[in-house]
């Protein structure tokens, strides 16, 4: 983990990603219980109703229900735990003997670090809460216990004379082993639907083999929707990670997908995907995509608002997919009409970028608290000056808030405990700009404020919400009494 640790102290943690609760060492913890229950919808229907009733009813039931060792492996692991206190050493192989007590050690080591409320629950309440889902060393403890059964066979069979002697006889052991492995473990259900598989990935390989055919090399194309990367819920009927499949057959074209929540990229994207569509397309046109690639599964409607509005701005029918859920709409036609006027946007979008936690919905308005520091991110159409415009509201206490346009303080005001608009002129350059939010008495947690009562453990300066960015007009004077003519001063116009 040097790697992101040694970047986190340089840039700041990213507050999006990854972004753990010691809570989860024991959300996603290991349970004894699923390691010798049998695995779901086992083959003997009553070993599958143990099984089912005990995920219905008990708690904590998430990934770790498939951590199931089965039979062999179950058996496995209660001679480990019985070796711990019981130990037949004049009945074995010294080696073997010496082997299973570290087999032992490892296996009660796991557990205690691993289970529910123990050593890993621990480390992350008192040092680290980043490590999570300790019941994925069940894989560990398989290994473990499978060794033990092997050992065991091996000082069964070199004890006895007619096993020793007979390639029959132990062949057939080793195969009966395998056959309960697969009967104990194994189902229907395990079998993937290839067919259907198939199918559709042969669809998507078409589709962007036809894409590929029409656009040129190192074409970019933007995905829609915008889908968070890494770790996030499915939307509407899109599984996350579904805009890799472009990836898969692709050669040639880039991709929008995947840039890192929090970052600047992903910053950027998710601004221009929530624009009108029209000024989407402008700006998309503006900084070289080529083409739009559409999921429909990601949309309420199947994407058919979208898909009508693109339409309309691009005027072109767009390439769609055999089975209709995948849309490409190419630009070419579209960058060559624009040209390079790309002035006339009517809006600068500006989100949320680095220092931020998730957004929160206040009564319908989208609201995100800032650590002590936090940046937004502007694309602006040109170098121009704009007006920045947001409501701020401090945690707990008053606190100070500037504003940073670059190395420039634009902006410094007192911000109490209720919202208070806040707004400065901000210069803004061609393409992505970010500005920097800067609390200089720092934050607050929570759950270190005994009358609040909250086990909220974020640390929390200022609430933003209703943030705008618009291109500054200068106010118009009228000059009445007590002034001289007009003057142009190097074309500056200046008035005494």
């Amino acid at each position: 983990m040097s790697p992101t640790l040694i970047y986190q102290h340089e840039n700041g943690k990213n507050l999006q990603v990854l972004d753990r609760i010691p809570a989860e060492s024991e959300i996603f913890g290991l349970k004894i219980i699923q390691l010798i229950k049998p695995v779901d919808g086992h083959r003997i229907a009553s070993f599958a109703k143990l099984s089912d009733s005990y995920s219905r009813t008990a708690p904590l039931v998430n990934e770790n229900t498939i951590a199931s060792l089965g039979l062999i492996g179950s058996i496995g692991f209660l001679i480990l735990i019985t070796w711990a206190f019981f130990r037949i050493s004049d009945k074995l192989n010294y080696k073997i003997h010496d082997i299973l007590n570290y087999l032992c050690i490892l296996n009660l080591s796991s557990v205690l670090l691993a289970t529910i409320g123990g050593l890993g629950t621990i480390f992350a309440y008192l040092i680290f809460p980043q490590i999570r889902a300790y019941n994925r060393i069940s894989i560990f403890i398989a290994f473990f216990s499978i060794f033990a059964i092997i050992l065991l066979i091996n000082q069964l069979i070199s004890k006895s004379i007619k096993i020793k002697r007979s390639l029959l006889l132990h062949s057939l052991i080793v195969c009966l082993i395998l056959l309960i492995g697969v009967f104990d473990q194994t189902n229907g259900s395990f079998v993937p639907q290839y067919d259907s598989i198939k199918d559709e990935y042969m669809n998507d390989k078409i589709f962007i083999n036809n894409i590929e055919h029409i656009m040129p090399e190192n074409a970019m194309i933007f995905q829609l929707p915008y889908v968070p990367f890494p770790e996030y819920p499915p939307i509407n009927n899109m599984n996350d990670y579904s805009h890799f499949r472009a990836y898969l057959h692709s050669n040639s074209l880039r991709w929008s997908y995947g840039a890192m929540k929090g970052r600047s990229g992903d910053v950027w994207q998710r601004a221009v995907a929530g624009m009108p569509t029209e000024n989407m397309l402008k700006t998309l046109s503006q900084t070289g995509f080529q083409g739009v690639y559409l999921d429909c599964y990601g949309f309420e409607d199947g994407g058919a608002k979208l898909i009508s509005a693109v339409k309309q701005n691009l005027k072109v029918e767009p390439l769609i997919s055999d089975n209709g859920r995948l849309y490409f709409f190419d630009m070419t036609e579209f960058n060559k009409k624009m040209g390079a006027n790309y002035s006339d946007i009517d809006s600068i979008p500006i989100t949320f970028n680095s220092g931020w936690y998730g957004t929160e919905d206040w009564s319908g308005i989208p609201t995100c608290w800032m650590h002590s520091d936090g940046t937004l991110a502007a694309f602006s159409p040109r170098n121009l000056t704009a007006n920045i415009s947001l409501n701020a509201l401090s945690f707990y206490r008053n606190r100070t808030l500037e504003v940073y346009s670059g190395d420039n303080l634009v902006a410094r005001v007192n911000v109490p405990t209720s919202f208070l608009n806040v707004s400065a002129p901000v210069t803004l350059e061609e393409g992505l700009n970010i500005l920097r939010l800067h609390v200089p008495e720092g934050c607050d947690k929570p759950n270190e404020i005994q009358e609040l009562n909250s086990a909220d453990n974020r640390c929390l300066s200022v609430a933003i919400q209703n943030i705008s960015l618009g291109e500054w007009k200068p106010y118009q004077l009228n000059y009445r009494q007590g002034f001289y003519d007009i003057e142009s001063w190097s074309g500056t116009c200046s008035i005494y």
